[in-house]
């Protein structure tokens, strides 16, 4: 049976890494860490997340800008290139398909 604290935190909710770095914590962050317990690497995602997500932010606002210095050729290269992606992914997508549909193909 675990033994309950002020402010509704039961002792023995935390276990291993979280249990030794909150001992001396105040309640309110013991009780807190209880539901959210931040290892190092979840907030070095976080950070990198918010990081991405910038950076498309800043590239979409600026299109516009980025489209004027490119010129008009390499957008052209650029669409290009992102299409004979787009057809090769297609073509993957069916060739699977077939091969779900008549597997005695599959060779």
């Amino acid at each position: 049976m675990t033994k309950k604290k002020p402010g509704g935190w039961e002792a023995g909710r935390l276990e291993g890494w979280e249990a030794g770095r909150l001992k001396g914590a105040p309640d309110w962050r013991r009780w807190l860490s209880s539901f959210i317990a931040l290892r190092p690497a979840d907030i070095f995602l976080c950070l990198a997340v918010l990081g991405v997500v910038t950076i498309l932010f800043f590239t979409l606002i600026t299109g516009s800008a980025i489209q004027k210095i490119s010129g008009e050729l390499s957008l052209n290269l650029i669409s290009r290139i992102f299409g004979m992606i787009l057809i090769a992914i297609a073509v993957q997508f069916m060739v699977e398909g077939l091969r779900e549909v008549f597997p005695g193909w599959a060779s």
